[in-house]
C-alpha cells in the first residue's frame, strides 16, 4: 500500500480528548468484533484496512478536517471492509452525525447501505441489545443518539445542509465510489467546513473529475490500496484481468492498480503493442477451414465507408471509399466480397459486424438483400461487461486492444488506421464505467473520424483473448440456420420460451414454430419490415 500525506498533517497535533462509548479504539477492531464474514473466519481483516482505519480515527487540532482518499483496487473489499466500519464507529460518539454519500442510489441502498445495515444488525445480535434503529436510509444508534444518514442526490443545495448537531458533537462525511459523484455536489460537501473527517473511497477510471483532483492536489491523505495488498485475491484472477484486457491497457490499471487512466494523449490502443503485432511478434494461426472476420463501418457521404476483412488471425483486406447512394455503398461491398475476397453470400465460412447506426441500418437492409449474412451493432448498446464499459463501443475498443496486447492477431500496416486506433481516448463517465472520447471532440482534435478503427475493431467483435493462442478458432454456424437471421432467431427462442411457461401452467402454446422452422423458409419482407419496427 502507498501512503502520502502533506506536510500539514505530519507537523498538526493530535485531539485527545474525544473517546467512543465503546472500548473500540478505531473501525478495524469494530470489524473484528461484529463483521459476520470475519467471525465466521471466512475473511481476514488486511493490514491495509488496519491502517486506513487507524489513521480515520485520527483527530486533529487548529479545526484541521482529516481528509482521506483511498483509492483502491476492484475487488479489495472497500465497502464492507473499511466504508461500513467507519460509519459504524464514527457513531459511536454522543450526538454524532455521519452522512454516507454515493452518486447512485442503487450503489448506495444496495451495496453500501445494506454492508452499514449488516454490520449494525449484527452489532445488535452479538452485544444482545436492540441499540441500532434501521430505517430505508437512516440509522440511529441509541446509546448515543447519534445518526447515520444515506444521502444520493443530484441537488447541489441539498448537499450543503449537513452540520454538526450541537457545538462540539461529531460531523463525518463518508463518499463511497467517489469517482461517480458529479463536481458541483463535491464542492457543496468542501463547504462543510466543521465536519472532523471527511474520506473518499472508489476504484479508478479517468484522470478527470472531483476524486482525481483531490487524490493529486496535495491537500488530502492519499492510500492507494493495489491487488498485491489484498492476499484474498488469487494469481489466477490476476492473471484472467492480464490476457483479458492486456498487460498496460487502462483497464487493467485501474481494475489492479488503483491508477487513473490518461485521457490527454494515451489512446486505448498502445501504439508500441499494435505495431509489435503488424512488424513479427504475432504468430500466424493457419486452420483447413480459415473463417474470415468482416467489420464493416458505413457512412453516406462526407467520411469514409470502411470494410476491414481478416482470414483467421490476419488481416487480409482493407477497402475505403466515400459514396453518397447507399444502394451503391451496398453494392461495391457486395462486388468487393465476391470479386476481390472470392466469398459466397451462402456459405458458412464468415461472419460480417456492420456498424448498425445512423445510415447503417438501411444500407444493411440492402446488403442483406444481396444474400449475406450479418451481425448488426449499436455502438451505444448495452454492453456484454456493464460494470466496467457503459456501452458495446467502449466494450470492443477494449477487446481489440486486448488481442493485440496478447499478440493475437497480424494487422496491416496501414499509418491512417495506427494513427486511429491508438489515438481514440477515453472520456469520463459519470457512472463510473469506461467509454469512448466523443466523436465530435477526437475529429475536432484530430481533424478526422475513426472509420477505419471503427471498422477495425468491428471485425474483432466476438473474440476474447486468449483466443488463437488457446485454439480457439470459431467453428462455422450450422447451415440449417445460414438464411434466418439473428432477429428472427430471438424472436423464436422467446417465443418457445413463452410456450414453456404455458405448457407448465396446463395451457396450450400460442404459437408453433416447429413448422416454419423445419422447412428454413425466410420470413417474408412484410415480417421483416414490421419487426424492425418494433425494435
Amino acid at each position: 500500500m502507498n501512503y502520502d500525506a502533506p506536510e500539514v498533517f505530519k507537523t498538526t497535533p493530535l485531539l485527545t480528548t474525544r473517546r467512543p462509548v465503546l472500548p473500540i479504539a478505531h473501525p478495524a477492531v469494530l470489524t473484528a468484533r461484529y463483521n459476520k464474514a470475519v467471525l465466521a473466519g471466512n475473511v481476514s481483516i488486511h493490514e491495509w484496512q488496519k491502517h486506513v482505519s487507524i489513521d480515520f480515527a485520527k483527530e486533529y487540532q487548529d479545526q484541521l478536517q482529516n481528509d482521506m482518499n483511498v483509492k483502491a483496487a476492484n475487488g479489495s473489499g472497500k465497502t464492507a471492509m473499511l466504508v461500513a466500519p467507519c460509519a459504524v464507529w464514527s457513531a459511536l460518539f454522543p450526538l454524532a452525525e455521519t452522512v454516507v454519500t454515493s452518486a447512485s442510489g442503487v450503489q448506495l441502498d444496495r451495496q453500501t447501505g445494506r454492508n452499514i445495515k449488516d454490520l449494525a444488525l449484527s452489532m445488535n445480535k452479538e452485544e444482545g441489545n436492540e441499540w441500532w434503529t434501521i430505517q430505508n436510509r437512516k440509522l440511529n444508534f441509541a446509546p448515543t443518539d447519534s445518526n447515520i444518514d444515506f444521502f444520493a442526490t443530484d441537488e447541489a443545495g441539498q448537499a450543503e445542509g449537513w452540520h454538526p448537531r450541537e457545538p462540539g458533537s461529531l460531523l463525518t462525511i463518508i463518499a463511497d465510489e467517489a469517482k461517480t459523484i458529479k463536481d458541483k455536489i463535491a464542492v457543496s460537501f468542501t463547504r462543510c467546513h466543521d465536519a472532523q473527517r471527511y474520506m473518499k473511497v472508489s476504484s479508478t477510471d479517468v484522470d478527470e473529475g472531483f476524486f482525481y483532483r483531490s487524490c493529486i492536489g496535495g491537500m488530502a491523505k492519499t492510500f492507494t490500496v493495489t491487488v498485491r495488498d489484498c492476499p484474498h485475491i488469487k494469481e489466477h484472477q490476476i492473471n484472467k484481468i492480464i490476457v483479458e484486457y492486456g498487460k498496460y491497457s487502462a483497464i487493467t490499471r485501474s481494475i489492479l492498480w488503483a491508477e487513473f487512466a490518461s485521457t490527454n494523449d494515451e489512446g486505448i490502443i498502445n501504439r508500441k503493442e499494435l505495431l509489435a503485432c503488424i512488424h513479427g511478434d504475432a504468430m500466424l494461426y493457419k486452420t483447413d477451414k480459415p473463417f474470415y472476420r468482416i467489420g464493416l463501418d458505413l457512412a453516406a457521404g462526407g467520411d469514409e465507408t470502411v470494410m476491414v476483412i481478416f482470414k483467421g488471425n490476419k488481416q487480409v483486406g482493407l477497402e475505403g471509399f466515400v459514396e453518397k447512394d447507399t444502394t451503391l455503398t451496398a453494392k461495391r461491398i457486395h462486388e468487393f466480397l465476391v470479386n476481390k475476397y472470392d466469398l459466397d453470400p451462402t456459405s458458412v465460412n464468415y461472419r460480417i459486424n456492420a456498424d448498425d447506426g445512423g445510415v447503417g441500418r438501411g444500407i444493411n437492409d440492402q446488403i442483406r438483400n444481396h444474400g449475406w449474412r450479418l451481425k448488426r451493432v449499436l455502438n451505444n448498446s448495452k454492453p456484454f461487461n456493464g460494470k466496467i464499459f457503459l456501452n458495446r463501443g467502449a466494450e470492443l475498443y477494449f477487446n481489440a486492444s486486448s488481442l493485440i496486447s496478447n499478440k493475437e492477431i497480424i494487422p496491416f500496416s496501414d499509418e491512417k488506421t495506427i494513427s486511429q486506433l491508438t489515438k481514440r481516448r477515453l472520456a469520463h463517465s459519470e457512472t463510473g464505467r469506461f467509454r469512448l472520447e466523443d466523436k465530435k471532440k477526437l475529429k475536432s482534435r484530430e481533424g478526422w473520424s475513426p472509420d477505419r478503427a471503427d471498422a477495425f475493431v468491428l471485425a474483432l467483435a466476438g473474440l476474447k483473448a486468449p483466443y488463437f493462442t488457446a485454439g480457439k478458432e470459431a467453428e462455422p454456424e450450422e447451415p440449417s440456420l445460414l438464411h434466418i437471421d439473428d432477429e428472427f432467431k430471438r424472436l423464436c427462442i422467446q417465443s418457445f420460451n413463452q410456450d414453456q411457461d404455458r405448457m407448465l401452467k396446463g395451457l396450450e402454446p400460442k404459437i408453433k414454430l416447429g413448422a416454419s422452422l423445419e422447412r428454413n423458409k425466410p420470413r417474408p419482407k412484410t415480417f421483416v419490415n414490421a419487426y424492425s419496427r418494433r425494435l
